[in-house]
This record gives C-alpha cells, sequence and structure tokens, in this order.
C-alpha cells in the first residue's frame, strides 16, 4: 500500500496495488463436503419410510384375488424414444431375433412382464429388435450368461440390483424385485439395496458380491484385497462370472437409460 498527498486538499489517500486489493476484497468461505450420496446416507442414515418409498418406486403391485389388471409400457408423461414393434412389422432378420428371444424369455425372464397385450416385446428386448445384428450378440451373451451361471441365485441377484441402483434404471430394478421376491428375498433387503446402500443382514458370500459389484460399477481398476477376497470366496471362475455378470448388466442399465425404457404401470 502507499500514501500519495493530495495537492488540493491536503489530505492524503490510500493505493492499493492490485494483489493486497483483492485480498481484501475476496472473502473465503469455509468448504463444506460434497454432497455425495455416500456423504448424505452417512450423515443422515435412512429411514424405514425413505427405504419403503425407494422401494415402492420401483415395484408393480400384484393384483390381489387373482383379477387381471390391465397394464401400459409408457407412463404418462413419458415419451418412448424407440416404439414397441409388433410382431406382424418385423422384418425377417427381426423375426428370427424376436422368436429366439420370446422362447428364452419364457424359460428365464417370467416372473416381471415383458410383452404388450399384441406380442410386442419390452424392457431392453426392443431396443435389441431395432438393432437385431448387435441385439443378436447381446442376447447370445445373455443367455450364456444364464445357461452357464454357477454362482448361487441370490448371490446373483444382488450384483444385479447394486447396478441398477447405481445406473438408477427403472426396468432392471423393476424387473429384478420381482425375480428376488420370488426367490424370497426379505422385503427389508430389497429396499436397501434399491435405496444403493448394503443392508446389514448379508452372508459372507453376498456381502463379497455387493462389495464387487459396488467397486465395479464406480470405476476403476477392482481393488486387489477385494479382487482376492472374491477369488478366496467363489473361485477364479466364480470370480469371473461375476464380473462378467456387473458389466452385462451396466450394458443392459446403459440400453435402458439411452432410450428412456419405462416400467409397466396399472390404469
Amino acid at each position: 500500500m502507499k500514501r500519495v498527498a493530495n495537492g488540493v486538499c491536503g489530505w492524503s489517500k490510500r493505493i492499493f496495488t492490485l494483489p493486497k486489493l483483492k485480498n481484501r476484497l475476496l472473502v473465503k468461505r469455509p468448504q463444506s463436503p460434497r454432497k455425495t450420496k455416500e456423504n448424505l446416507h452417512r450423515n443422515h442414515p435412512p429411514t424405514k419410510q425413505s427405504l419403503h418409498r425407494a422401494r415402492q418406486k420401483f415395484i408393480v403391485k400384484r393384483p390381489r384375488g387373482g383379477r387381471s389388471v390391465k397394464s401400459s409400457i409408457a407412463p404418462k408423461g413419458c415419451r418412448m424414444r424407440l416404439p414397441l414393434i409388433p410382431p406382424s412389422e418385423l422384418t425377417p432378420e427381426q423375426r428370427s431375433l424376436y422368436e429366439a428371444m420370446r422362447k428364452g424369455i419364457a424359460s428365464n425372464f417370467n416372473a416381471f412382464k415383458v410383452e404388450r397385450e399384441d406380442g410386442a416385446l419390452m424392457g431392453p428386448w426392443n431396443p435389441w429388435l431395432h438393432e437385431p445384428a448387435i441385439g443378436k450378440a447381446i442376447w447370445d451373451l445373455t443367455l450364456a450368461m444364464t445357461a452357464n451361471a454357477t454362482l448361487p441365485d441370490n448371490v446373483r441377484q444382488i450384483a444385479i440390483l447394486v447396478v441398477g441402483a447405481r445406473f438408477d434404471a427403472a426396468y432392471e430394478i423393476y424387473a429384478h424385485i420381482a425375480v428376488a421376491e420370488r426367490e424370497g428375498m426379505a422385503p427389508e433387503r430389497l429396499a436397501t439395496l434399491v435405496a444403493d446402500l448394503k443392508p446389514n443382514d448379508l452372508a459372507r458370500n453376498e456381502g463379497v458380491a455387493f462389495d464387487v459389484a459396488y467397486a465395479l460399477v464406480r470405476g476403476g481398476t477392482l481393488p486387489e484385497p477385494l479382487y482376492r477376497l472374491a477369488v478366496n470366496t467363489f473361485g477364479q471362475h466364480g470370480t469371473n462370472e461375476l464380473i462378467y455378470l456387473v458389466g452385462l448388466y451396466c450394458l443392459v442399465s446403459t440400453t435402458l437409460n439411452g432410450f428412456n425404457v419405462p416400467v409397466p404401470e396399472r390404469e
């Protein structure tokens, strides 16, 4: 800072150099922790009500007393980016893939709604039909992962739900909640998984599967101690399968989110 005499009034004035002036004018604000999902959960643990709301977001209630419920694939306000293809409008290449997928769906993916009333396929199968050459490759991988599965079903479903929760892929969460419910998974565990949290009642192998999937979907190399723990728990083949399973459902989730595939809802 410099003092300069004023020749008119006889008073002196202060002249600040630029760096000092900036330091006087700028008031540094205390930095607050980044509001990540992990920090929010750490500071404010989820309540039973919040977990219930998270689960209800993706669940389509089953009809009571055997009554049929008419449903639609597109919720109000949701514009489908790729229209469903009626069977009568399929090309020969699409028809071949359609028949193969429909057969596989009947055997392995029958716990949730996959078809419109006219037979048009919903979920990720519709985007795959729009690009049958690519769709066939993905479907072949899906069948290989299902037919050659060695991991227990509960372990697989935990890993799949971890991926779905991370991507917030509505149809994937809807579908695999239905599968997990059919296999007897407790509602509290499902609600916690859908909320992108780790349940506190997991068995050892379930906990390892959760940790592996949780780490992989956040990017970067799987930590060596966690990788070795997976190998000790599932063996090398089982660990390979778990990593491929996470990768497959990352692809499925990206497909669902990219094309804004909605969940069937009750009318």
